[in-house]
């Protein structure tokens, strides 16, 4: 018996994307959302469905390699940036991931606790902290190797690497206009999302 995840129920890949002529127009809250050669609102739905379940698809992934590593899937998700940018700081690492220093800074503390990270002063500047990992936090991701280098390889067979430099880039326009969207629907209230 199939078991239902949450997500498996909406649109998917199978719904096409078609731009509207662009003579249409369409309204939302009484602005005229159509720009010359701009989809339409509606257009976007199949789209934002898809990046719904690959989003919920890829952290359930981070969740079994961080179950495998014995850490938390954001505690993971710093071993492994920490793996590949040794020496990196707390800002830094806020930056790539995208989340607040408070939190990095709370997180790294319990990876330091545990072993797995240790925290060295910069040879360029003694007051800036670097991160490394220790020979057991080294150990402790490498135990998720075989299990995320054939998931990635299942995952991204389809795509050659120029499909992937292309993939990068849209994804980089989408995150920039993801956070003009956030900042604009916070303006009213001050608050910030994505932070955490």
């Amino acid at each position: 018996m199939k078991t239902e995840r949450p997500g498996d129920n909406l649109p998917g890949p199978h719904m096409k994307w078609v731009a509207p002529a662009s003579d249409q127009r369409f309204k939302y809250q009484g602005r005229d959302l159509t720009q010359r050669d701009k989809p339409i609102e509606g257009a976007y739905r199949p789209i934002i469905y898809s990046l719904l379940q690959v989003a919920q698809k890829m952290l359930q992934t981070r969740e079994i390699y961080a179950n495998i590593v014995g850490v938390t899937p954001p505690q993971f998700s710093i071993l492994t940036a920490i793996g590949e940018s040794p020496r990196t700081s707390v800002g830094d690492l806020a930056m790539r991931l995208n989340v607040t220093g408070p939190f990095v800074t709370n997180e790294v503390r319990k990876l330091v606790t545990e072993g797995l990270v240790q925290k060295t002063s910069s040879d360029a500047d003694k007051r800036r902290a670097e991160l490394v990992l220790t020979a057991e936090g080294t150990a402790r991701l490498h135990r998720a190797d075989v299990e995320r280098h054939t998931a990635n390889a299942t995952i991204f067979e389809a795509f050659t690497s120029t499909d992937l430099a292309e993939l990068g880039q849209d994804l980089d326009h989408l995150r920039e206009g993801l956070d003009k969207a956030l900042y604009q629907l916070d303006a009213p209230t001050g608050t910030k999302h994505g932070q955490d």
